[in-house]
């Protein structure tokens, strides 16, 4: 078997990759040629969780073979979070935290605002938050009227 093109020619290209594609939010990462039509970004880091992101490829851009690739845009969403359950006891006090598991890690900075407003126009008590993948809602004090 013949290859069609070398392992330095694909990497070369795989590194003007960058300079066609364009991935927003920025994205630490390379690409890498996985065979001389399929071109593959490898994050750093893990993508952001229930995110989206926009990949453009630009014109100009070609292949490995030199075949011509049309501009384009694409978006995608990585996965979004989700509630899986929620502590339930039949004797529950005012002060008891109700927790509330979710199918990821829960971002205390951009959830925290929107839980104190929704447990304070429903329960009306102050409250603590503990995250994870479980949010701990916990009563600080007594019932505002």
């Amino acid at each position: 078997m013949v290859p069609l093109s070398s392992l330095s020619n694909m990497e070369a290209a795989a590194e003007d990759a960058g300079k066609f594609v364009a991935i927003s939010p920025a994205t630490p990462g390379r690409f890498r040629w996985v065979t001389t039509k399929n071109l593959q970004f490898q994050p750093t880091e893990r993508l952001h969780r229930a995110s989206s992101y926009t990949v453009k490829i630009k014109d100009g851009f070609t292949s490995v073979d030199g075949l011509q690739v049309p501009a384009q845009t694409y978006s995608f969403t990585t996965r979004p979070l989700r509630y899986e359950s929620v502590t339930q006891s039949t004797n529950v006090s005012f002060d008891d935290p109700i927790r509330i598991f979710f199918n990821q890690p829960v971002d205390l900075a951009r959830t925290q605002k929107k839980f104190h407003s929704l447990w304070l126009a429903v329960a009306r008590y102050p409250l603590g938050l503990s995250l994870g993948t479980a949010l701990s809602l916990i009563p600080t004090g007594a019932r505002a009227q």
